[in-house]
């Protein structure tokens, strides 16, 4: 999946797919909360579609159009993207996080706890 996702953003395929997903992307200019759920949908459709290692490449190329479009901040832009590749809908997204846990040395039991 890696190797895919490496593809992706060195063929340049993730900024063409991304350039055709912004100018379908209804974001309006100063409406910041309907622009945050746009991007969050964004992230998390990236997510379904690719898997969260997806998110990074194709998110992170958009982020100048997106701070343009949306007028939020570029640091808020950038941050938008990990609800979408945190954010666990299918099986074949969870790998990438549970190595991610295992290189963190966190434990599943800490990373599943709810207080």
């Amino acid at each position: 999946m890696l190797g895919v996702v490496a593809v992706i953003a060195d063929s340049g395929l993730g900024a063409i797919a991304g350039k055709q997903i912004l100018t379908s992307l209804p974001l309006l200019s100063h409406a910041d909360g309907w622009n945050f759920a746009m991007l969050t949908l964004l992230a998390l459709g990236i997510s379904l579609v690719g898997s969260a290692n997806a998110v990074g490449p194709i998110y992170t190329t958009l982020a100048t159009d997106l701070v343009q479009a949306t007028h939020l901040p570029l640091m808020s832009v950038l941050m938008i993207q990990v609800l979408g590749f945190s954010t666990v809908v299918l099986p074949y997204q969870a790998p990438p996080i549970v190595v991610a846990l295992g290189f963190g040395k966190v434990s599943i039991g800490d990373a599943t706890r709810r207080d």
